[in-house]
């Protein structure tokens, strides 16, 4: 009884918005996610896509633990929902055939009622939950063209004091203007953000129905053949949605992303271009890696608004190459090798740098910015 009770008193406050978290338009914050309430009856896909996607650039409300369904049990109960859809498919009867909509893969929590899933046929995978009686909490599928109320949900984010900047998502707001990447760069610099980078299903979702804008560039250099890295210093390929026909030339060197079907095309870095500031909107996080000894590569590095060295290192023979994806006027990164000997000053973006073993030193006295991508050197003999 007293675990229930203090459950239920760490629900309630997770019911309510705090001065940091918050929800746009409407959402209540239910543990970490902001959860968003529809009594009207639609089926499955209709919930999923035409407003969950669409209107926020979320998906059905997903679950992947006991104490994340019991909120959510809790909170649909308080809106008087019956049985509503949440954020799951099953292709057959086994639990392990069973899907997140979240595009987390298959569920590693469940909570159906006993003999259930039952798929009888393709269109009956469609999950949702009960909240009467004893069985409240519990799941079951259904026909997915059965009409049912639904949540949707989307990140929380954090208060937006920046009026311009909108809308907000996942503790960031967008800031728009036009232009090439260079000017790009400078305008989200001076703006303390950076130019959108996507690292999510969820994320590239947000960006396609939520950004207005048809064509968006993305804050993305291609370093290599076939190689991008992202502006903001995030690691390219958590998630990565290019074209896979893009039919624009592989000489282009910027992407940007297609408010049609959301996937990523080659574009000239030189032209003009819609793009989005993607600017914090909770505490900064220093992800300059400053002052690291024995940091292992791959990594990324960035200055730090002051005097920072880093150490890199590789295990193995594996020498280490160095690449500078964006740099401001007038700022100059030292580089020396494992010895302290000064192999070369680097004072412009677009470049790279071989080192001949795998122990390299970086130094910069603070003065401007840059950004670097760093790998082991795999160059066949």
């Amino acid at each position: 009884m007293k675990l229930v009770l203090i459950f239920l008193i760490f629900l309630n406050i997770s019911f309510v918005k705090s001065q940091n978290r918050t929800c746009r338009d409407g959402g209540t914050l239910v543990l970490d996610k902001c959860l968003y309430v529809f009594q009207e009856e639609v089926t499955h896909s209709y919930a999923e896509h035409s407003k969950c996607v669409t209107r926020y650039g979320g998906t059905l409300v997903t679950i992947h633990n006991a104490i994340e369904n019991r909120a959510v049990s809790e909170f649909a109960i308080s809106q008087n929902l019956d049985t509503f859809w949440i954020g799951a498919f099953c292709f057959s009867n086994q639990t392990s055939s069973c899907y997140s909509d979240d595009y987390s893969g298959p569920l590693s929590y469940s909570n159906f009622q006993k003999g259930y899933p039952l798929i009888e046929n393709p269109s009956n995978g469609c999950v949702s939950m009960l909240t009467k009686g004893g069985q409240a909490g519990k799941w079951i599928n259904s026909d997915c063209q059965k009409s049912l109320p639904y949540i949707c949900e989307v990140p929380r984010t954090f208060e937006n004091s920046i009026p311009t900047c909108y809308p907000s998502f996942n503790g960031y707001c967008y800031l728009h203007d036009r232009g090439p990447m260079e000017y790009a760069e400078s305008y989200c610099q001076q703006n303390n953000g950076t130019v959108m980078s996507i690292q999510s299903q969820m994320e590239n979702t947000f960006a396609q129905f939520r950004l207005p804008i048809y064509w968006k560039m993305l804050g993305a250099k291609k370093v290599a053949k076939n190689t991008y890295v992202w502006l903001d210093g995030t690691v390219w390929g958590t998630f990565d949605n290019r074209d896979p026909l893009d039919y624009y030339s592989d000489t282009l060197d910027c992407l940007t992303i297609s408010g049609l079907n959301g996937l990523w095309q080659r574009t000239n870095c030189s032209s003009m271009q819609d793009f989005y500031c993607k600017i914090p909107l909770g505490p900064k996080v220093d992800d300059s890696k400053c002052n690291s000894t024995m940091l292992m590569v791959p990594t990324e590095i960035s200055s730090a608004g002051g005097p920072c060295k880093w150490q890199l290192v590789t295990p193995g023979a594996y020498p280490i190459s160095i690449y500078f994806v964006d740099m401001a006027n007038g700022t100059t990164v030292e580089l020396y090798d494992e010895n302290m000997q000064l192999s070369q000053e680097i004072k412009q973006s677009g470049v790279h740098f071989d080192a001949k073993t795998n122990i390299l030193n970086v130094a910069h006295d603070g003065v401007g910015s840059f950004k670097a991508v760093v790998k082991a050197q795999t160059y066949s003999a």
